[in-house]
């Protein structure tokens, strides 16, 4: 598959009408011109993170959520409820690509534990990326502890279960025996 392939292929997993409509975005195209070209080291690829995957920040988490069939604002959340635990694992505001992996190398590990190791070219899987790699790798129960509960720092985000698919916080300190934290790269 050509690098444009996999551009066309992920952008075109992103577009829904809600989403353009918040966007202001009328055609497909128009909406391609505002996806990046993949950065060429995630091209090369990164020891273990095998999947590589558009994330896309624009129109607001539950929008995202509701696209990729993911229940969010369902149980009461909104785009407040999470914060990013450190500048480093903030989202960009543009659509960005990420090489991921799929959790499983954490299996039963402690999410903020594994936050804690990743190096600086690392970063704990966020909710962006856990929508991501759902929607286009059908990825799910994963810890996401790069953003952790606005009310309460010690809960994280998590990918769950489904269909149908859950976002929601839990209190990370201990891990779950089928989760394991996502670790992405951008």
């Amino acid at each position: 598959m050509q690098t444009n392939d996999i551009r066309l292929l992920q952008a075109s997993a992103w577009w829904s009408g809600d989403l353009m409509h918040a966007l202001g975005i009328n055609t497909f195209a128009d909406y391609l011109a505002t996806i990046p070209m993949i950065p060429e080291h995630l091209l090369k690829g990164h020891e273990g993170l095998l999947l590589l995957s558009l994330v896309e920040v624009r129109g607001g988490l539950a929008m995202r959520c509701r696209l990729a069939r993911i229940r969010f604002a369902e149980l009461n959340y909104d785009e407040t409820t999470f914060v990013p635990w450190d500048e480093r694992h903030a989202s960009p505001t543009a659509p960005f690509w990420v090489r991921h992996d799929d959790g499983r190398a954490n299996l039963g590990r402690s999410p903020p534990l594994c936050r804690e190791e990743c190096p600086d070219a690392l970063l704990a899987g966020t909710p962006d990326i856990g929508v991501a790699a759902l929607l286009h790798h059908g990825i799910s129960n994963v810890d996401l502890p790069g953003y952790v509960c606005r009310s309460h720092r010690a809960i994280c985000a998590r990918l769950g279960f489904g269909p149908p698919h859950v976002l929601d916080a839990f209190g990370s300190a201990r891990p779950w025996p089928d989760h394991g934290t996502l670790i992405a790269c951008r």
